[in-house]
Parts: structure tokens; sequence; C-alpha cells
């Protein structure tokens, strides 16, 4: 009840005071942060299917390592406050809330730096609560399925958010999808 919903604001003030919300355009950081990270994350131009603002993940340009994860976390922070401010400034078509498509074309279990996807599920969880109504993972490579087990008790409820899917289906979310770079 009130205690889980005041500790649920908690985190979210927790979280969210880690990161700058904004960015000035000619920061140095921003700038180099959006060279190293726009192909990983960035929100698409069109609402997908449901008229919900989208944003594209590709972890085959994700860069592992501690040196890069800091900034890569802070230009998601940063995606994620503009997808937020297109879901307001769409609220009056009753958007339902933030895609995030995840595509794993061209990976291997090898690619993923697990901290940052931790952490990823972590920021949705908790800094965005309630914000992210859908996950898609698109082209999930072999072995995958196993480590999805292994991973899906842990997000508990939220796991009912992530769907696996293939081009055809992700036609139905996104009909726009033949102009996106997966």
């Amino acid at each position: 009840g009130i205690c889980n919903a005041e500790e649920l604001m908690y985190k979210r003030i927790k979280f969210r005071s880690q990161y700058p919300s904004t960015w000035e355009d000619d920061d140095s950081q921003f700038v180099i942060a959006k060279s190293r990270f726009e192909k990983t994350v960035h929100l698409l131009d069109d609402l997908d299917a449901a008229l919900r603002p989208v944003i594209l993940m590709n972890i085959r340009y994700l860069l592992a390592g501690k040196l890069a994860r800091r900034q890569l976390e802070m230009w998601t922070v940063h995606v994620m406050e503009q997808a937020v401010q297109r879901l307001q400034d769409v609220s009056q078509n009753e958007t339902k809330g933030i895609l995030l498509l995840i595509s794993l074309k061209g990976t291997s279990l090898g690619n993923y730096d697990v901290v940052y996807l931790k952490w990823l599920f972590e920021a949705i969880f908790r800094g965005y609560t309630g914000r992210f109504t859908q996950v898609l993972i698109y082209k999930a490579p072999a072995g995958f399925t196993q480590a999805w087990k292994l991973v899906k008790p842990i997000l508990g409820f939220y796991s009912v958010l992530v769907k696996f899917v293939n081009k055809t289906d992700l036609k139905t979310y996104i009909p726009f999808i033949h102009h996106i770079p997966l």
C-alpha cells in the first residue's frame, strides 16, 4: 500500500538524483556521449502503432567497459527523458507509455555488457516506474533463451513486459520498421 508507494518514490528519487536530467547541446560531455552512443540508444522520430514513443537500443554497438559505462548511462537517461517529454507532449492522444525495442541482431552472448544491461532494467523499473509499458527483444541469438530463463525470475512481475519478436511481429508494433536501422 502506502509504504510500498513511498519506497518506490524514494527509489525513483534516489535513482534520478544520480543523473542530470538534461544536457546543453554544446556541453562537451553531451557531444562526446552523443557521438559515441547515438547509434546504441536513440529515440525514434515516429510513434509506434499504439502511439507510444519508441526507444531503440542496438546492442551490437554497445561498448563494454567501465570507462564508457557512466557516459552511456547518462546518454541513456537523456534519451529516456526525451521519450518522457514526447510521452507528455502526446498524452492527449491517450498514449499508454514508452516502448523499448532492443535489437540483438548481429550479437552473441559475449557482446553484452551485463553490468550496463542490469543497470538498464533497474533504470526502467526504478527510475522510470510505470513509464515503460513494453520491452520488445528482436533477433535474440541462440543461447539467449537459456539466459532469459535465469533472468526472468529476477525481474518478477516486470518480466511480463518483455516479448521476443521477429520482423513480422515487429511490423504490428512498428509499421514503419523498414525505416529503422536494425
